[in-house]
């Protein structure tokens, strides 16, 4: 039982949703940092023990990294748009609750459900973005990266940055010449 997007979207319509997922994708990335710069408040401000302040950060990504997924199958299931706006009002009300915990293990609840709705809001993020491409443009970057497979990189770039170890599919492969 998978939703398929039979109707392509018109053209002014298409950059709004294109903003609208953009914004989520930077309030899930903003948010572990916002954290981590953080800790030292929040351990202050709720008498958090440092395995208490661990748990802050990893449930978060535990939840999101092993619902993300599921998040997308949901989405394939229900509509994308359900679920995504689904896990951005979650993603929000629990933002909400993780600024008006009183204690360690609240905020550690807290972010745990926090992670799940970004897990929502992101596994429909990859099917929206996809859904807007036109179908002719992504058969191409899919046949070349069918063709060619990704590559192995481990080399020094002009800017001083070293890829070690990086898989990289080929269309990437043109940005560094």
């Amino acid at each position: 039982m998978h939703q398929m997007v039979s109707t392509p979207l018109d053209t002014s319509r298409r950059w709004w949703v294109l903003a609208i997922v953009v914004a989520a994708q930077f309030m899930f990335g903003v948010d572990a940092f916002i954290v981590n710069v953080a800790i030292p408040t929040i351990a202050g401000d709720l008498n958090a023990s440092p395995a208490q302040i661990e748990a802050v950060i990893a449930v978060y990504l535990i939840a999101y990294a092993t619902l993300v997924v599921t998040g997308g199958r949901l989405g394939d299931i229900y509509g994308t748009r359900k679920i995504f706006l689904a896990g951005v009002f979650g993603f929000s009300i629990t933002s909400l609750w993780c600024g008006l915990a009183q204690s360690g293990p609240e905020l550690i609840t807290a972010r745990l459900a926090q992670g799940a709705t970004a897990a929502l809001m992101v596994g429909c993020m990859v099917a929206t973005s996809l859904a807007m491409a036109p179908a002719l443009l992504l058969a191409q970057r899919a046949a070349v990266a069918d063709l060619d497979g990704p590559l192995l990189l481990a080399h020094d770039r002009p800017d001083g940055l070293r890829y070690e170890g990086s898989l990289v599919h080929p269309p990437a492969r043109a940005l560094w010449g």
